[in-house]
């Protein structure tokens, strides 16, 4: 909050403003993603403008100051590398992350670089859009065939994790279809 009075106070541009924002809101989804635990994050979050006043004398760019800042923060507090991010969002088991989380999650994929903004909380949370699996849940004997010898392992690797998953309205006509009567079937994943 006090970036935002020192916002209004003229000290910062609303452009610096977004992007200290973008940057606090990697650092949490970054530790989100990595399950790394929330707790003493108060503290930090309580300290932070100050210490990016301690700083504005030697420098102008809040930004830079603000990325500075989270990545110098060690241990429990630190800011999970790009390595660390992609392994654990190509890995982790995202259908069952928390619900908050999800969204946050689908709403960004949808909405992060479009002109044309969908209210993907509003849908997931009325039930208009639902969380389906491309490679099912359960494989039927098409899915198996399909997947070849290796199915298990495939199914393995793959069920819960963000690649196998997709943001739809409509998933009950998805159901067990093989994969090419999802992509080809009307409003399938050709025209997605």
């Amino acid at each position: 909050m006090p970036l935002f009075d020192y916002w209004h106070e003229g000290n910062i541009s609303a452009d610096q403003v977004a992007a200290v924002l973008t940057s606090i809101e990697s650092y949490i989804f970054r530790r989100l993603i990595r399950g790394m635990q929330s707790n003493g994050l108060n503290k930090l979050f309580a300290t932070l403008f100050s210490d990016l006043k301690r700083h504005v004398g030697l420098e102008k760019d809040y930004v830079e100051i603000i990325n500075y800042l989270l990545l110098s923060k060690s241990e429990s507090s630190r800011f999970p590398t790009d390595g660390e991010f992609v392994e654990n969002i190509e890995t982790r088991d995202a259908y069952n992350l928390r619900q908050q989380t999800k969204y946050y999650l689908f709403d960004r994929l949808e909405n992060q670089d479009s002109l044309e903004r969908v209210n993907v909380i509003e849908g997931m949370q009325e039930g208009r859009f639902t969380i389906e699996h491309i490679m099912p849940q359960t494989l039927s004997a098409t899915w198996k065939k399909e997947l070849g010898n290796g199915y298990q392992e495939i199914y393995d690797r793959w069920d819960n994790h963000l690649a196998n998953l997709t943001l739809t309205a409509y998933n009950s006509s998805y159901s067990n279809k093989s994969f090419h009567e999802k992509k080809t079937a009307e409003y399938g994943f050709d025209h997605s």
